[in-house]
């Protein structure tokens, strides 16, 4: 190696500017610009956080999304009441607090990608968390609570049935998942 070439890397490896490794690379001619435009690159290359970033956000949305989508399925398939739906939305709520936060996509470290994870999630984003998970359960109207405990025991409302041993498999899921983490 040159000493143009070894003051072209000390200069990328210490911070130093570009026009601090650039007079040293030029009076080395054409090869010693090459050397410190290929030193520069990779300089580049290895301090990139973007794809890491990228990499991140997606994996938090990853394990979010599908708890979001059994919480719409386990209140749509659930009696449905005032209180049913109060928590479901309290859970979507919680959620998305938390995708905001510091702990996911709201670290500053996550730089643009966090940024995008979030808008591209909130309402009218790309993939509108809100329209798919929040509107559906808050736009539904709750049975009105006799309806529901004639369901649960057996009622009329249900043909003297009450609830299969089928619905109770996805609350008993998302329990077993919470657990599990």
């Amino acid at each position: 190696m040159t000493q143009s070439e070894a003051t072209a890397l000390t200069a990328v490896g210490s911070g130093g500017s570009f026009a601090a490794m650039l007079a040293p690379a030029a009076a080395a001619g054409p090869i010693g610009l090459a050397v410190a435009g290929v030193t520069l690159l990779l300089s580049f290359l290895f301090s990139r956080k973007k794809p890491a970033q990228k990499i991140a956000t997606t994996q938090l949305v990853d394990e979010l999304e599908p708890i979001l989508q059994a919480n719409l399925a386990g209140y749509m398939e659930g009696p449905r009441s005032a209180a049913s739906q109060a928590a479901a939305l309290a859970n979507f709520d919680a959620a998305w607090q938390w995708l905001t936060s510091p702990q996911a996509c709201g670290n500053p470290e996550l730089g643009a990608p966090g940024r995008w994870c979030i808008a591209d999630r909130a309402r009218g984003g790309e993939w509108d968390w809100w329209r798919r998970y929040r509107d559906p359960i808050a736009q539904d109207t709750p049975q009105p609570a006799a309806s529901i405990t004639a369901s649960l025991f057996g009622g009329q409302a249900n043909g003297g049935q009450g609830i299969s041993p089928a619905a109770w498999i996805l609350p008993a899921a998302l329990i077993a998942g919470v657990l599990a983490l």
